[in-house]
């Protein structure tokens, strides 16, 4: 008896042993479940990012290409405009170089360099002329816009006027009109009348 009891213990320590290995097994699996969900997290977030990116770079792209097209979408006189200063900017160059070389002259070019001073104050005041006429541009361009912007909301201030006009006038006539048959109509009552006494 002491034998199968000493059996039934092993056999339980045994079952226990089992069961302890099981449990194990299964928490090993968790972690590995746990670590696996964790690596796909971040590989998520890692997607996320690369498309962030990318989503940032076709989004440049797309405002390059707009401020290209805007660029081509500048009216003539904005590109006469720009024109107009590159030349002028060129001719200052033109002017400055000229400065510098002249500096490295002997004396008798001194004149000269005086010469070239005046003209290039000559050249400025020139600039400066076509600045101030390009902003008068600009401001009677402003002034003929708000002109016009005025015309049309007085233009259909006048318009709006006249349909009024044309209500009232319709109003009215549509009065005399009622009139007028309501006048026929006593007209026609009394005819009636006077027929009766007449009988």
């Amino acid at each position: 008896k002491e034998k199968d009891r000493k059996k039934e213990k092993d056999k339980e320590k045994e079952k226990e042993k089992d069961r302890k290995k099981d449990s194990d097994k299964e928490k090993e699996k968790d972690r590995k479940k746990d670590s696996d969900k964790e690596k796909e997290k971040e590989r998520e977030k890692e997607k996320a990012k690369a498309k962030e990116k990318k989503d940032a770079e076709k989004q440049k792209l797309a405002e390059k290409e707009k401020a290209k097209e805007k660029e081509k979408e500048k009216p003539d006189e904005e590109e006469e405009d720009e024109e107009e200063d590159e030349s002028d900017e060129e001719e200052e160059e033109e002017e400055e170089k000229k400065e510098t070389r002249v500096g490295k002259e002997t004396e008798k070019e001194k004149e000269k360099a005086k010469e070239v001073e005046k003209d290039k104050e000559k050249v400025k005041e020139v600039l400066k002329e076509k600045a101030k006429q390009k902003d008068e541009k600009k401001e009677k361009e402003k002034e003929r816009e708000k002109q016009k912007e005025t015309e049309r909301e007085e233009e259909e201030e006048e318009e709006e006027e006249d349909e009024d006009d044309e209500e009232e006038e319709e109003e009215k006539e549509e009065g005399r009109d009622k009139a007028k048959e309501n006048d026929n109509k006593r007209e026609k009552e009394k005819e009636k009348a006077k027929a009766k006494a007449k009988e």
